[in-house]
């Protein structure tokens, strides 16, 4: 199986951010630094539940089913900064 060349990497990532709406990515930024829901609504000024489906939403357009999972794909699509 061949691995993505860091070109096909980048053009991935791009076309899933195009996918994923601003709201999504900032949520998606929140949890890579260890962010809670309650948290991330605060600092959003939205209700926690409003986070939640963004959550849901996340994990659907990134085809997994976890936070650490959402994490670790958005970093290798480019998604998010490493670190």
């Amino acid at each position: 199986m061949k691995k993505n060349t860091r070109l096909e990497k980048r053009i991935l990532g791009r076309k899933l951010a195009r996918e994923l709406t601003r709201r999504e990515l900032e949520v998606l930024e929140a949890i890579t630094h260890g962010k809670k829901s309650r948290r991330i609504a605060e600092d959003l000024n939205i209700a926690e539940r409003t986070v939640k489906a963004h959550l849901a939403s996340i994990y659907a357009k990134l085809d997994v089913d976890s936070r650490v999972a959402a994490v670790a794909k958005a970093i290798r699509r480019g998604l998010v900064p490493d670190g």
